[in-house]
């Protein structure tokens, strides 16, 4: 609980403070999310890397990306995150492109299912599932009929 918490406000502040990157620990939800929110258009692309200096050490065989079959320490394993870019001038000023809110606690877990996702938010909003297959969408979870815990806004 306090990866998430860690990582959400992560990417809040690099996205207030108009960060090209950042780095964040790996972890199989940090890399669930981050697959989630590049889909949806709120970053651009992320890669896998090591926490070392060297440039050799971060890139795999032959200079391509690292793989997980490659990384025998997955605590020194890090995410470099592409925040995407604003590209009028009206978004330099503006407030922040998107907030992730924490919506379940670890003491009081909030779980909905598929039917009262739509009366949420009436679809404005972009809500993140725990669900049986994973980490979904809301419009996933409408889609599969299934629902699960609601775990950010």
């Amino acid at each position: 609980m306090k990866n998430r918490i860690n990582l959400f406000n992560s990417l809040n502040n690099a996205e207030k403070n108009k960060l090209p990157f950042l780095l964040v620990n790996y972890s199989k939800f940090s890399l669930s999310l981050l697959q989630i929110l590049q889909e949806s258009g709120f970053i651009s692309h992320w890669h896998l890397q090591t926490q070392s200096k060297t440039k050799e050490n971060a890139k795999g065989k032959n200079g391509t990306e690292l793989s997980l079959s490659e990384v025998s320490d997955l605590s020194k394993l890090k995410i470099k995150v592409y925040l995407r870019k604003t590209t009028t001038f009206s978004n330099l000023y503006s407030k922040p492109f998107f907030k992730i809110t924490p919506l379940s606690k670890s003491s009081r877990p909030i779980y909905s299912s598929y039917l009262n996702l739509w009366k949420i938010d009436r679809g404005l909003s972009l809500y993140i599932l725990s669900s049986p297959i994973g980490l979904i969408t809301d419009r996933q979870a409408r889609q599969y009929k299934i629902g699960g815990e609601l775990i950010c806004k």
